[in-house]
């Protein structure tokens, strides 16, 4: 199996139509060994069941993940990796909503990923949209300098629900995951940045005239507290060691260069 596409799903019975239509089209042309398989996050409407009629009707390339109860998006990404990372070479996720598109992980995202570790998409390149509004702008500033402080992580768009893996080089990153929440791509960033992992940046412009969903007033202030709190956690973590992994640590030993002392 060359790549696994995981999309985790909440709720989203009204979207399921237009996103499988979407993935079986993409699918049908990518030209690619292709799975998807989507993570039911514990739904509470008929997302599942949804998600998984389709998936008995085409066995031979989708699958459905169901989860009991809501653990977020971090876990359920988590868990999906956890399942492919022996199988798959590369193993990408993306929003429910499919607001990147499909395409750019078969023309730009896997190429990319043959000589790098992981690949980001990075929203921050459409700074002059009209979305952008001061208070968005001052709320992204606050968030990644306390990002930056507390996990040394300085990338401008952190957050963007559309990345890329290498899965043998990223598995021992994802056994140590902890954080469930919205943040989960910032502890990923943070280890990947501290081993020393090879991470592209994909500049994406939206043609869209609605902001990326994201970027809402509303999502933001809800998401707010809790995300402070996990970025918090990922620094308490990083200082009583909980992040040390032995494959991770000769990652770093392999890469030392000597310098002998000829005084």
């Amino acid at each position: 199996m060359k790549a696994v596409l995981l999309i985790p799903c909440f709720n989203f019975e009204r979207g399921v139509p237009s996103m499988l239509d979407q993935v079986s089209r993409w699918h049908g042309a990518a030209g690619h060994d292709f799975l998807v398989c989507t993570i039911d996050d514990g739904s509470t409407d008929r997302t599942a069941d949804l998600l998984q009629r389709f998936a008995s009707e085409q066995r031979s390339w989708f699958r459905c993940i169901r989860l009991g109860i809501n653990q977020g998006k971090g876990e359920a990404i988590k868990k999906g990796f956890e399942l492919f990372a022996s199988e798959a070479e590369f193993i990408f996720f993306t929003d429910c909503d499919l607001h990147y598109g499909l395409p750019i992980l078969t023309e730009v995202f896997m190429p990319l990923l043959e000589r790098n570790d992981i690949v980001i998409a990075d929203r921050s390149w459409v700074g002059s949209s009209n979305h952008d509004a001061a208070s968005r702008r001052l709320s992204s500033y606050v968030f990644n300098r306390v990002m930056s402080i507390l996990t040394g992580v300085t990338y401008r768009d952190s957050q963007a629900g559309c990345k890329g893996f290498r899965s043998s080089a990223c598995a021992p990153i994802f056994e140590l995951l902890r954080t469930k929440g919205f943040a989960f791509d910032v502890e990923i960033l943070s280890l990947a940045r501290f081993y020393r992992f090879r991470i592209a940046q994909v500049p994406v412009r939206f043609r869209s005239t609605q902001s990326p969903p994201e970027w809402t007033s509303i999502r933001l202030l809800r998401a707010a507290v809790p995300t402070l709190l996990d970025l918090f956690r990922i620094n308490v973590r990083w200082k009583r060691g909980c992040y040390k992994h032995p494959l991770l640590e000769k990652r770093i030993d392999d890469a030392v260069y000597l310098i002998e002392d000829r005084m």
